[in-house]
């Protein structure tokens, strides 16, 4: 059991964008970012684009606009 209440533990999200949404096809990951939350209100943020070795998808691209010229 954690003994510190929630609304007093720093909070850390994290977001994956990839090539497409089918990673049996081959589809990857380009792009990892996180975001952490003090309970005092201040924020830590970092990404990180991969090289995912493929082809971005036009509908992946239309989500999250990374492309291979960035």
């Amino acid at each position: 059991m954690i003994a510190t209440p929630l609304t007093e533990a720093p909070l850390v999200f994290v977001d994956v964008e990839t090539t497409g949404l089918d990673p049996a096809h081959g589809d990857r990951v380009c792009e990892i970012a996180l975001i952490r939350r003090d309970p005092s209100g201040s924020a830590y943020e970092w990404s990180q684009l991969v090289d995912p070795q493929r082809p971005i998808s036009r509908g992946a691209y239309a989500v999250n606009r990374i492309s291979a010229s960035l």
